[in-house]
């Protein structure tokens, strides 16, 4: 398994941690019944959140694509359920649920260290609950590492999956 931009549930929290979570307050705006899906219709946030999120600036006709996008009803509603599932597994991440769960997938998580959204704090914690998981970090890349380092990406995935 390839995880690009993700953090996993088992994340070691501290006050430091969690000092940390102020930078996704979008998603807990996103994940809000009614309110997520016309904030997403109303492109300000597709726009707000690229302009955050990317190490390597987006174009505006880039970002325009990215924010039209959500004009579609159902693709807007799709990505407030996407951002309510975060907040559930956020939720049982801090109540610890994930601690009896295990990954035996070998996994390669890439991670942008210029993310604006999820910092490189989460990362720790899954040592123990991982047979075979590799995090690495992407110095030059932001939350949208597909995107911004395609090459990269494509790169790491075939050495991960050729193994």
């Amino acid at each position: 398994m390839v995880v690009c931009n993700a953090p996993h549930p088992w994340s070691r929290l501290s006050p430091r941690v969690v000092a940390e979570l102020w930078r996704s307050w979008y998603t807990w705006l996103i994940a809000t019944p009614v309110l997520g899906r016309r904030i997403l219709q109303s492109e300000w946030i597709g726009r707000q959140y690229m302009r955050m999120n990317a190490a390597l600036p987006f174009d505006a006709e880039e970002v325009e694509i990215y924010a039209r996008s959500f004009r579609e009803p159902a693709r807007a509603q799709a990505a407030v359920e996407l951002y309510r599932y975060y907040q559930r597994v956020v939720l049982d991440t801090v109540r610890g649920a994930w601690r009896s769960h295990r990954l035996s997938r070998p996994t390669l998580l890439l991670f942008g260290e210029r993310d604006t959204s999820l910092s490189t704090r989460l990362l720790p914690g899954y040592e123990s609950h991982a047979d075979d998981m590799r995090v690495e970090l992407v110095p030059d890349s932001g939350h949208f590492i597909v995107d911004e380092k395609p090459d990269l990406v494509i790169a790491r995935t075939r050495d991960w999956l050729s193994r």
